[in-house]
């Protein structure tokens, strides 16, 4: 496996495994692909100055467009450069690559350990989920597995 054009390839520090991924229908869908999503790990080549060899890495496993009607309307999932970009082969293996398309929602996480740093992904949907129910500061708020109540 080699560096993506434009993008990283990265050495697996730590990896979690999203509830959704042990579902039957996902693992059907995905196979053969590595699962593993919420994950971290260290540069080991690079084709962006962002990402220098050696920095550790919480990479997001899709990227949308930003200007198809599917994104515009904030439903990115939906998106077609989401669906077709992801992790390669996925977190549960040894090394993965990065495209330069999963590049912009990439994040140092130097300072973090890097189980911390492969919770970012899974922190970023609790986040999202509270700006959809415009959480306010100071409302009573429960996080509880795979999303947010308020």
């Amino acid at each position: 496996m080699g560096c993506p054009p434009g993008g990283i390839l990265v050495r697996t520090e730590a990896c979690g495994l999203c509830s959704g991924e042990l579902m039957t229908w996902y693992l059907d869908r995905k196979a053969p692909h590595v699962i593993g999503h919420e994950v971290a790990g260290v540069v080991i080549e690079s084709q962006d100055e962002r990402f220098p060899v050696g920095c550790r890495v919480a990479p997001h496993h899709h990227a949308p467009c930003g200007q198809c009607a599917a994104c515009q309307r904030g439903a990115h999932v939906h998106c077609p450069t989401w669906k077709a970009t992801r992790l390669d082969p996925g977190g549960m293996a040894t090394h993965f690559a990065v495209s330069a398309a999963n590049l912009a929602d990439t994040h140092r996480v130097d300072d973090l350990d890097p189980r911390d740093a492969a919770l970012v992904e899974p922190l970023a949907c609790v986040a999202k989920q509270l700006r959809r129910m415009h959480y306010q500061e100071g409302e009573p708020l429960a996080v509880i597995g795979l999303g947010a109540w308020a």
